[in-house]
């Protein structure tokens, strides 16, 4: 696995290095409209409540600003819940990842260009309460029809971009379907989440493990209260999704399952600086570190809303898959401070 990383983190750097994609706004076309009336008026067990319908029926009426834009890669249409989030979305990143994937279309001879939907709801992920089982309305956050790059639909705001790289996965059939729905999500999952890491590292080598130690005492502090919450009587089976034939119960496929697979590539047995992941007070203090209590200087301010978000994204809390990234990260990627979209 570490010669992948190396290829990985060489990859990202070399894009890093490049100017990022230019976008351009174009108006909503008829087909896409189209796409989004058929996908957002069906029914989907992954989104019971259909925030998609509520979003896409905002847009028709003229309640929900919408943001288009093209880059060379790809497509991105925006429906917001309100203006405010104009500033959350990370358009240099997305366009960098879209010209990472579509790469490597064009090696495979196949059209690079790329069609991303966005329903930015800020229903945030979270346990459901008591002993109700988690079901797909407190996870999921989008979905997209295997080897199609015109169909990536993300109906929540918060970790869009993980989602992304979880359904440009799919959409690039690069996945192994072979091995059963709750497998393919899994490492699916695992790799979304690992190249999330890579990408916010820039490449970096050493900021790319001190970011892995922070998804890294995220995910296994997390996929702790999953477990607890898994072993109630009510909830212990989960609810029955089409495809999964009853191997694992929800949400195994993105939690725990994913977490089994990152154990086997050896991303969460030791640190790079050799703080076992499994230790819960070794890791939550390497993570409080890193989180920016490090020793450098910051203002008063960053530091409020920094402490601000960590207490509203709490692991044994949110069903977030990706820690809440801090300021800096935010300032990094040009997004506001307050957005969830990174």
């Amino acid at each position: 696995m570490s010669i992948l990383i190396d290829i990985l983190l060489d990859t990202v750097r070399k894009e890093f290095k490049k100017p990022a994609p230019p976008w351009q706004s174009i108006p909503l076309e008829p087909t896409d409209l189209q796409f989004l009336d058929r996908e957002c008026n069906q029914v989907s067990e992954f989104d019971p409540k259909n925030k998609r319908q509520t979003m896409y029926q905002n847009l028709v009426k003229g309640k929900a600003p919408v943001v288009i834009a093209r880059c060379p890669y790809g497509q991105v249409t925006v429906v917001l819940e309100n203006p405010d989030q104009r500033g959350d979305i990370p358009w240099a990143l997305w366009g960098r990842i879209l010209r990472l994937y579509s790469e490597s279309e064009k090696k495979k001879g196949s059209d690079p260009s790329f069609k991303v939907f966005v329903l930015a709801s800020q229903s945030l992920r979270r346990f459901p309460p008591g002993n109700q089982p988690i079901t797909p309305e407190n996870i999921n956050g989008g979905y997209t029809y295997r080897c199609n790059k015109e169909t990536i639909l993300i109906y929540r705001a918060e970790d869009a971009t993980r989602v992304l790289l979880h359904e440009l996965q799919h959409s690039c059939c690069l996945d192994h379907p072979e091995q059963g729905l709750d497998q393919v999500e899994a490492e699916t999952e695992a790799w979304a989440e690992l190249l999330w890491v890579a990408l916010l590292s820039e490449g970096d080598t050493t900021r790319f493990h001190e970011l892995l130690l922070r998804q890294s005492t995220w995910v296994v502090n997390q996929n702790d209260e999953v477990t607890k919450h898994m072993k109630t009587k009510a909830s212990s089976k989960g609810p029955i999704i089409s495809g999964s034939v009853g191997e694992e119960p929800f949400p195994w496929r993105y939690t725990l399952g994913k977490e089994e697979v990152w154990r086997r590539w050896g991303l969460l047995s030791c640190d790079n600086e050799g703080v076992s992941t499994t230790n819960s007070s070794s890791s939550s203090h390497a993570a409080s570190l890193l989180s920016g209590e490090s020793g450098k200087a910051e203002d008063k301010r960053s530091r409020k809303n920094d402490d601000k978000k960590q207490n509203t994204a709490n692991p044994r809390k949110s069903l977030r898959l990706t820690f809440p990234v801090d300021a800096a990260l935010t300032r990094r990627f040009q997004v506001k401070e307050s957005s969830t979209m990174l």
